[in-house]
This record gives structure tokens, C-alpha cells and sequence, in this order.
């Protein structure tokens, strides 16, 4: 009889142990990438205002009395390049009026300072920030005292 309830016994036993579940544990790994690529942004813009002085009528500039120079703002990430065309005369002037123009024009970069303009291109690298301001400024003299009428001039920014 003892080996009947022995018997009875461990057969539950088994049976319980065989009732209980495994489980087997797994892990990874979850990898998440990024690349930075070298990007730019104009923020914006203000355009430049010519004037002209009482005093010197055949001279025009963004730093004459009622002037102001030109702006970009500039967001960027890595180290992109600033290109600046030089401004060589107007886009245009009042009908009729066609003396011979001196044109001097500047930019200058909050980070990257004074550009120089060289085959009528100034540019630098950003090497390092993430925003600058870009100042064009412009003046015009003219063999001629300016006559009354819309004078228009550009120059050309690119961030890349």
C-alpha cells in the first residue's frame, strides 16, 4: 500500500512539474541612427536702401543720411559655404538718364568678417556656429548728378 500512495504521490508530483511553463528570455539590441549633413538656411531678409546727399548729388550709397545696407540672416549646420556676387552697376535707372557709373560694394559676415571679392565673388566657410548675419552694403557714383526716379541694384547669396 505504501508503494501504491508513494506511487500516487510522485505521480502528481511529476505531473504538477510537467504543468509548470518555461519560459525562455530574449534580448536585442534597438539601434537608432542619425547622419548630420551640412545644411543652410536664409532666415531673412531686409533689403538695402540707397540715398543720396544734397551735398555730393552724384554720389548714392546704402551709408548716405536716409541709406541702409542690405541684410541676410543665416541658420546653418556643419560647415557650408557663403557666396556673395559682387554688385557692378543697376538692374536698373530712370528712363533717359545714362552717365557712367563707379560702383564700390562690401560684405562682411557677423562670423566670418570683411569677404574680399575675387572675380567678382566674395565667399568663406563657416567653420564653426549655427547662425551669422551677412551686411551688403553699396555706393554709386555717378558721372552725373542723379536725376529724381527708382534706382535698382543686387547681389546674389547662396549658403550651401
Amino acid at each position: 500500500m505504501f508503494r501504491k500512495v508513494a506511487f500516487v504521490y510522485m505521480t502528481a508530483v511529476v505531473c504538477s512539474l510537467s504543468a509548470v511553463s518555461y519560459t525562455h528570455a530574449a534580448t536585442t539590441q534597438l539601434n537608432i541612427n542619425g547622419t548630420v549633413s551640412t545644411s543652410c538656411a536664409f532666415t531673412g531678409t531686409t533689403s538695402g536702401v540707397l540715398a543720396v546727399s544734397p551735398n555730393t548729388p552724384n554720389i548714392m550709397s546704402t551709408g548716405a543720411v536716409g541709406g541702409s545696407a542690405g541684410t541676410a540672416s543665416i541658420s546653418f549646420t556643419g560647415t557650408p559655404t557663403l557666396t556673395v556676387t559682387e554688385i557692378t552697376g543697376f538692374d536698373s535707372v530712370p528712363s533717359g538718364y545714362s552717365p557712367t557709373f563707379s560702383v564700390s560694394n562690401t560684405v562682411s559676415s557677423g562670423l566670418l568678417g570683411a569677404l574680399s571679392f575675387s572675380s567678382g565673388v566674395a565667399s568663406g566657410v563657416y567653420s564653426s556656429g549655427n547662425s551669422d548675419t551677412v551686411t551688403v552694403t553699396l555706393g554709386v557714383a555717378s558721372s552725373a548728378p542723379y536725376i529724381t526716379g527708382n534706382y535698382t541694384a543686387h547681389s546674389t547669396l547662396t549658403c550651401q
